[in-house]
């Protein structure tokens, strides 16, 4: 069973490369991509997976209020 993740990062070409490598092995399984806090709550919330790849700076939240969200939840 491979791990679920979300990747978040607001940076294109960060969260393109981080796709990419996760995608090329079968231990991860890409269950969300997100540029942006409020999205990132979300697809926790809604996927609830086994790793958050979370961006510090971010809009719309960064990864710290993102975390200080998700722990409250």
């Amino acid at each position: 069973m491979p791990i679920r993740v979300v990747v978040a990062d607001d940076h294109p070409l960060v969260l393109s490369a981080l796709e990419k490598l996760l995608a090329d092995s079968d231990e991860f399984e890409i269950v969300a991509s997100c540029r942006d806090g409020g999205a990132t709550i979300q697809a926790v919330r809604v996927h609830a997976p086994d790793l958050l790849l979370l961006d510090l700076h971010m809009p719309g939240g960064d990864g710290l209020s993102v975390l200080r969200q998700l722990r409250q939840d």
